[in-house]
């Protein structure tokens, strides 16, 4: 050893920095108004981006609803438009045809509300569609009132919450309870014994 530290030592590395007067960069032309122009030009371009991604935002939230004319009526809170779009009802969960007689009934109050040939206009919230494909929407019929909130008030669907969508949770939540607590619909008929979500699951009912 030589009793130089091995960092001084030759040829352990190069302390020439990568930009220099010395290796030609910046050039010697290019003086501090240079890179102050420079700075405003990148600034001012990704600000443009950032308004237009704004923007583009602002017209994809404004543009939340879309007319539909029921094709079919799957079960008790999804259906088809006639251009071939499948919606699934924000905000609620109907029994599964599987479920018997539950499935049978919320299919059936749903087919009340909307048949084939309804013409229904489609409102969507944050996330507008689920992992299937299928457009997520409240659904507003042409006197004015919403589907989903419809089922739950006749007691043949139950609250089912997926945040961020959640723009009527709390006008539909009191609906339900109030449905629960008068033993409307299915509530009367132990139809929710086995929740929905639970014979998904394969917890109940099966």
């Amino acid at each position: 050893m030589n009793g130089r530290p091995a960092s001084d030592a030759k040829g352990a590395f190069d302390r020439t920095p990568l930009i220099s007067p010395h290796n030609g960069w910046p050039p010697r032309s290019f003086t501090r108004r240079n890179a102050l122009l420079l700075g405003a030009a990148v600034l001012l371009f990704l600000t443009g981006l950032a308004v237009d991604r704004f923007r583009a935002g602002e017209i994809a939230q404004g543009d939340s609803s879309a007319p539909c004319t029921v094709s079919r009526v799957g079960d008790g809170d999804s259906f088809e438009c006639e251009d071939g779009r499948r919606v699934r009802l924000l905000l609620i969960d109907a029994p599964e045809l599987a479920q018997g007689r539950a499935g049978e009934e919320s299919h059936r109050a749903l087919l009340d509300l909307m048949p084939p040939g309804s013409a229904i206009q489609l409102e969507l919230d944050v996330e507008t569609e689920d992992s299937f494909g299928r457009t997520l929407a409240y659904v507003t019929l042409p006197d004015g009132r919403i589907v989903n909130e419809e089922l739950l008030r006749r007691g043949f669907a139950v609250m089912l919450v997926y945040p961020p969508n959640v723009r009527y949770v709390d006008r539909f939540r009191s609906v339900a309870n109030d449905a629960q607590a008068a033993g409307a619909g299915l509530w009367g008929e132990g139809g929710f014994r086995c929740l929905p979500v639970d014979f998904r699951a394969r917890t109940c009912g099966r």
